[in-house]
């Protein structure tokens, strides 16, 4: 659904050069997304791993820019560069240090990227990890545009209690032309926490309850978004869940401060070991980005579904189908 989206979307990657050991080139923010490599001719991709070491290298042109710029653009029919270089060492305990570096070069512009990140796991619940980036942006004509984004958390995952907790800040400047990075200027705080019980009971596995909370401020301090998100889900036999989460949310869009709600229900269950079955509904109100011409953005009412199953009849033969519903309506 591509619809009445505020940011970009993410689709993912298909191609099989791009897909095979693509886990080489991750990182806690998408610096590499290689869908922005849009129509390459000619790549090289180098990855490997030696005593805790792991590391990752891809080039490749691009005929995509030379082909959207005008005919009369001195830059028509050229080529982009694009290149990126990661490397990573692990440590004792699922700890590990890492670094990457990417480059994009179109004509005389360019945009260079490098980061370092981190991930310490302190005992068997807790964890923390962080990420520090760096861009440099050049164009003609334009100054040249140097950004920052930053990126910690903390988790804790345990038999009942869990929790994350991340904050993320970012530059209006910050580019990262080979990354999905669908918003800057900002700072971000989320937080979540859950209880597991676990009933002496056949029919009932475990009971979660949680709350997740979300403050987004512009990078100068003007408060953007906050959300509210309670939780329940339980666990029943034959890997079958059942949920339900209410959403509270304000969000800042076209200088007006919007307050709208959601609630869901989902369930999934592969009781059958040949079918497995899920559902997601959801319902309430959601803002319109892109109002007819001549109206201001609006509240309108909102549902979605998303289901599936996946058939099984054989070890061989696998069988997926989704469908997916979206409705605004005034």
């Amino acid at each position: 659904m591509t619809v009445n989206q505020r940011f970009e979307v993410f689709f993912p990657e298909k191609r099989p050069f791009f897909i095979e050991n693509a886990n080489y080139f991750d990182t806690p923010q998408r610096l590499f997304f290689s869908r922005r490599v849009a129509d390459p001719d000619v790549g090289v991709r180098v990855t490997g791993r030696s005593r805790g070491w792991s590391f990752g290298g891809i080039v490749a042109d691009d005929r995509r820019p030379g082909e959207a710029v005008p005919r009369d653009d001195p830059r028509f029919g050229d080529r982009a560069l694009a290149a990126v270089a990661r490397v990573r060492r692990e440590f004792a305990r699922q700890s590990s240090l890492g670094a990457i570096v990417t480059t994009r070069e179109f004509g005389a512009s360019s945009n260079r990227v490098a980061g370092v990140d981190g991930r310490w796991r302190i005992d068997d619940n807790w964890t923390v990890s962080g990420q520090f980036v760096g861009s440099l942006t050049e164009a003609p004509g334009r100054a040249r545009q140097a950004g920052t984004s930053f990126q910690a958390g903390v988790s804790r995952e345990g038999r009942g209690f869990d929790y994350t907790g991340s904050v993320l800040s970012r530059s209006p400047e910050f580019r990262a032309d080979l990354g999905f990075i669908p918003r800057v200027d900002l700072i971000e705080t989320g937080h979540e926490a859950s209880y597991r019980w676990f009933p002496k009971s056949s029919r009932l596995l475990s009971l979660d309850v949680g709350l997740e909370t979300e403050a987004l401020w512009a990078y100068g301090g003007q408060l953007e978004e906050w959300s509210v998100e309670p939780g329940v889900e339980v666990e029943l036999p034959g890997q079958t869940e059942i949920g339900a989460r209410h959403w509270k949310d304000t969000e800042r869009f076209a200088s007006e401060d919007f307050r709208y709600h959601t609630s869901s229900v989902y369930a999934s269950t592969a009781r059958l070991r040949w079918l497995a079955v899920d559902g997601f509904y959801r319902w309430g109100t959601g803002i319109n980005f892109e109002p007819a011409p001549g109206l201001r953005p609006f509240l309108g009412g909102r549902q979605s579904f998303e289901g599936g199953f996946t058939l099984r009849p054989t070890s061989q033969l696998r069988v997926d189908q989704r469908y997916i519903f979206a409705r605004l309506s005034t």
